[in-house]
């Protein structure tokens, strides 16, 4: 499991139970006190929220606002503002992958230009990319760990709801709807 501070070997449930990150992985989703101390030393018109449900949701009036908070024109719109773009790949091995960045890293230098070649015309990069690549089993979240969330959260969404008077409602879907 990855957390704010590197990997930790455990689940879920042992991360928050860990005496120093527990409470660092729960206190990096406080959002309203931070948004209040923010908006005091920025002065409310030098502050925009935008929310990821927006730009998921409503990526061209997510955008023609962000313009319209900047004072620039929102004319040029981009055309694939719908479109997911540059989509993260879950890399199955990183040491798998560092090896392959080394070696061709390695290869690089001229006097083993023939090697290069001769991996280069074989198979192998291409083995390791399929490899380190192929579609893996997506985590999902157990409905003991969202019960834990849900609960410690419930009164910050709560409170992001009347700072920004909106319904949030949605983030408190349960885990059988993700």
């Amino acid at each position: 499991m990855r957390c704010a501070n590197g990997s930790f070997k455990g689940t879920f449930e042992q991360l928050l139970a860990h005496e120093k990150l527990g409470p660092l992985v729960l206190d990096d989703g406080l959002y309203v006190q931070r948004i209040k101390e923010w908006r005091k030393a920025l002065g409310e018109e030098n502050f925009l929220v935008v929310f990821l449900d927006d730009v998921a949701n409503e990526p061209q009036g997510t955008y023609s606002r962000i313009c319209k908070y900047l004072s620039i024109s929102d004319e040029h719109i981009p055309r694939n503002l719908h479109e997911k773009i540059n989509q993260p790949e879950r890399v199955r091995s990183r040491i798998l992958r560092d090896i392959h960045l080394k070696a061709a890293l390695f290869l690089s230098r001229n006097e083993f230009r023939i090697l290069k070649n001769i991996i280069k015309t074989s198979q192998l990069p291409r083995i390791i990319y399929d490899i380190n690549h192929a579609k893996s089993r997506m985590e999902y979240m157990t409905r003991k760990d969202f019960d834990i969330l849900q609960k410690f959260y419930s009164t910050e969404i709560e409170e992001l709801e009347n700072l920004f008077n909106r319904n949030l409602s949605h983030w408190h879907t349960s885990v059988e709807t993700l």
